[in-house]
Order: C-alpha cells, then sequence, then structure tokens
C-alpha cells in the first residue's frame, strides 16, 4: 500500500512540474515601441495593443472613442427664410422669421379631400351656410334628416352626407363622426353621441347635444351656440375680425370615467384665443382660453343663483369666510348654488377656499 501511495504522488508532482513549464512557455505578442501592455494605464487617445487572441469574450472590452472632427455649420437651403432665427430677449421676431406667418385666410369651400376623396358627393354647390357636411370615421354613425322618419346608418362605403337644418345625428354604442359646417366650423365626437342641427343661418349655427362622451368643437365666424345635456349653452359670439386663427374658439368637452346613476359629469376646457360665454341657470361664466369648468349632465331639480342672498340672516366676516347667523326660525342662506334653511340660533360657515367673494365692495 506504500509503493501505491508514493508512485501517485509522484506521478501527481511530475503532473503540476509539466503544467507549468508549459504555462511559461506562453508569452504575450510584443508590443510596438512606445506602447504597454494590454491591461496597464494608457495615455489619453493611446489604443491596446492588438491582444485579440488573449481577451475572454465573456468580459466586457472598453475602448477610447477617437476626438471628433468639426465638420463644419449646417447650410440650409435658400428657399427658408429665416429658418432657425430666434428672436433675442427683448427684440421683435426678425423680418421673414417664422414667427411672423400670417393667419390662416377664411375658408372659402369645403376641404379638397373631401371633394376629391370621396366620391363626389360633396362639391361646391353644397357649401352655403345652411348646409353641413357628416363624415363617419367610424362605425356605426346614424343620421336622419328632416323629411325622414327613422334613422338610418352610414356603412363602410357610404361615408358621407350633406344635411340641411333640423337633421339629427346618433352614435348608439361605439363609433366617430366629423361634422363640417360653413365657414370653417368643426366638430369632431368619439363614443356614444346625439347632435341635433337646430338651426344653420348667415348670422348663427345652433347645435342641441343631449348626450355625448368626448366631443371637440373648432367655431369661428359666425355665432355659435351648443345646448348641453344639463341646459346650460355655450355662447361663441361672432368673430368681427373674419375667421382668424388667433380669434377661434377651440372647446374640448369630456365626459367623467363613472356610471351614470350618479348623474354624471363632464368637463369643458377652452383651448382657442377668446373668450366663450357659458349660461347656465346658475348664472353666466365667461371662459378664458385655458380656463376649464365641472359640470353636472343632469339638468338640477331646484335651481339657486351663485350670489349670496339671505333672509333672516346675521352675517359676521371671519377673514375671508363669512359666518351665517339665524335670527328667527326659517332664515334662509343661498350662496354657490346651495340654499340652507335654520332655524334660530343655528349658523352656517361659508368658506370660498379661493378668493375673497364677501369682502365689501365701493369704497
Amino acid at each position: 500500500m506504500n509503493a501505491i501511495a508514493v508512485r501517485i504522488a509522484v506521478s501527481l508532482v511530475a503532473g503540476t512540474v509539466a503544467c507549468l513549464s508549459a504555462a511559461a512557455q506562453i508569452t504575450p505578442p510584443p508590443s510596438a515601441p512606445g506602447q504597454q501592455p494590454s491591461g496597464s494605464g494608457l495615455p489619453a487617445g493611446q489604443r491596446p495593443p492588438d491582444d485579440a487572441h488573449l481577451r475572454d469574450p465573456l468580459r466586457s472590452q472598453w475602448t477610447l472613442p477617437a476626438d471628433p472632427a468639426l465638420q463644419g455649420f449646417p447650410l440650409f437651403p435658400s428657399t427658408l427664410p429665416g429658418y432657425g432665427q430666434y428672436p433675442r430677449t427683448g427684440q421683435a421676431p426678425p423680418a421673414g422669421g417664422l414667427a411672423q406667418l400670417p393667419p390662416a385666410p377664411p375658408a372659402t369651400g369645403w376641404p379638397g379631400w373631401l371633394i376629391a376623396g370621396l366620391g363626389g358627393k360633396v362639391d361646391d354647390g353644397t357649401y352655403k351656410p345652411d348646409r353641413a357636411v357628416l363624415i363617419r370615421h367610424a362605425d356605426r354613425v346614424w343620421f336622419k334628416s328632416p323629411d325622414e322618419e327613422a334613422f338610418v346608418p352610414l356603412y363602410h362605403w357610404d361615408q358621407t352626407r350633406v344635411l340641411p337644418p333640423q337633421s339629427e345625428i346618433e352614435v348608439r354604442h361605439i363609433g366617430e363622426f366629423q361634422l363640417l359646417l360653413h365657414g370653417g366650423g368643426r366638430l369632431v365626437t368619439v363614443g356614444p353621441t346625439r347632435v341635433r342641427i337646430a338651426a344653420m343661418t348667415d348670422e348663427r349655427v345652433r347645435l342641441e347635444i343631449p348626450t355625448f362622451t368626448r366631443l371637440r368643437l373648432s367655431a369661428t365666424g359666425r355665432t355659435h351656440e351648443i345646448v348641453l345635456p344639463d341646459g346650460s349653452t355655450l355662447v361663441i359670439p361672432e368673430d368681427a375680425e373674419g375667421a382668424l386663427a388667433q380669434s377661434a374658439a377651440d372647446l374640448l368637452l369630456l365626459r367623467a370615467d363613472e356610471p351614470g346613476w350618479i348623474a354624471g359629469r363632464a368637463t369643458i376646457f377652452h383651448a382657442g384665443g377668446r373668450q366663450v360665454l357659458w349660461q347656465s341657470r346658475f348664472g353666466d361664466v365667461l371662459l378664458d382660453p385655458g380656463r376649464q369648468v365641472t359640470f353636472f349632465l343632469t339638468p338640477p331639480a331646484a335651481t339657486h343663483g351663485a350670489a349670496l342672498v339671505t333672509d333672516g340672516i346675521a352675517q359676521v366676516r371671519d377673514g375671508a369666510a363669512l359666518r351665517c347667523t339665524a335670527e328667527r326660525d326659517g332664515a334662509s342662506v343661498v350662496w354657490s348654488g346651495a340654499k340652507f334653511t335654520l332655524p334660530a340660533g343655528s349658523n352656517v360657515h361659508l368658506d370660498p377656499l379661493l378668493g375673497t367673494p364677501f369682502a365689501p365692495t365701493g369704497n
């Protein structure tokens, strides 16, 4: 047994010596003059020697990018005057620059894509103040002319109709459509919608919309009246300047994603360039550009104004808030669409949270 162990030990020592001698015979290729072997620090911009046959393929290899050389400044064609010129602080835009593009001219007919792409059903002869063009974007859109008794759908091969006043449009489940008006007005809807064209004359357009999901209205030129589901009306006054892009009204109406049994809410966002009047049972509100309001889709059962009206109430200001104390039974406070009837001695604390509506007016 001892002899066998000695033979195994001698074999292991001999194998180890052979491996060491073989490893000692592997030497890296000679480096070029002035270069250092791979793996050591190199001066900036110097590349390591070509030792690809010794690199570990499972490790990341880092290289030093070459310094980019200046290729010159970009050149712009002469057909783009003012391209890339921006006004400095306190200076007017350069003459001929993109900032001085002329306003959009008034619409003089239906868009060219509408006349050319829909089989000749729409032509310049139908461009009149008392006509609108219905365009189906997605199934299914129903319409009813004033001389018809039932709604009929627009199928995929029948995309457009020229509609007179008193026409109606419906999307009952899914569908999208666009309604083009004389003078450049446009109504685009998505989802369940009902629209009735109540009037279209040289002076005004009146649309009744008892149901909508997502709706966008762009209007200019004549007066536009939009009747909403709660009975309120959006009034876009006549544009005295005449169909200028900066004076157009752009309204986005979006219904809140909530169950219908809670009556539902919707928002109105004004992205246009001039004021729009919102007339409701609670009063009139001017929608300035960039302003958004929220309203209920169901008409209110009882209507109270937004102004403060009291009966049998003693008022005491508490900073921006107002404390109302009933001096007798049956005293009442009406403010911001709500009415409170109070017994004698009780009080209501009204806090506006924003602004000072209870501040005294006058000198």
